[in-house]
Order: C-alpha cells, then structure tokens, then sequence
C-alpha cells in the first residue's frame, strides 16, 4: 500500500495541507515491527514562478528531468488525465469559485507531480 500526501510546506502554505505528512508520519511510526508499513510518498512543491505553467509543465519535466541526478517518481498527465482530473474537481461545485478555475486551467499540479518517498523512524 502507497499513501500520498503534501509535502510540509503544504504546496500554498494552507494549514490543513501542512499537518498531513506529519499526521500520517506520525500514524505510520506507531504502527508495531511486525505489520507491514505503507509506503509514504510527499508532493514536491515548486516555487511560485513554477505552480502556474499549465500544459507547458510536462515538456518543462522532460527537459528537467534530463539533467536530474536524483530519482524520484515523477506521473506527467495527459489530455486524457487531465480531463479525469478536472472532472474531480467539478464534483465539488461549490469551492470552484473563479481562483480555482484560474487553479484548474493553469496549475502544473494538474499536468505533472513529482514525489519524494519519506520512511518515517519507527516509534
């Protein structure tokens, strides 16, 4: 089993995003040596000139990602990933107010993600 998460600095600085890594950090280290621990993945956030390159975000990952040293788990969308994605989105109606629209249309959150695997101590 994989969990994913936020990574601490909660991708906008939002409390609620910020308190999950540590929450399920917290959860996995207590679990006992003989149970098998989910593996826990965190989202890389990116600096604020990056959160809003949209569709360019995936050729940006690619041609990024050819001078990275480091190897971490990287899902690019599609169109057809997209759309799934914006479909979620709109089942929560009510908080598509017009920044999240603006959030929809042009977040690199919604093209690419880049994960970083975090093993909590065990307690």
């Amino acid at each position: 089993m994989q969990i994913l998460t936020f990574d601490e600095q909660g991708i906008s600085s939002h409390p609620n995003h910020i308190s999950l890594p540590r929450g399920i950090a917290r959860l996995i280290s207590s679990i006992p040596p003989t149970e098998p621990r989910p593996r826990l993945f965190s989202l890389v956030s990116v600096p604020l000139y990056m959160k809003f390159i949209g569709p360019l975000a995936p050729i940006l990952s690619i041609v990024q990602g050819t001078a990275r040293t480091e190897h971490r788990p990287v899902f690019v969308a599609g169109v057809r990933e997209y759309t799934t994605a914006l479909r979620a989105m709109m089942q929560h109606w009510s908080q598509l107010v017009w920044f999240r629209w603006l959030y929809v249309s042009f977040s690199r959150y919604m093209w690419v993600n880049e994960w970083v695997e975090i093993v909590p101590p065990r307690t």
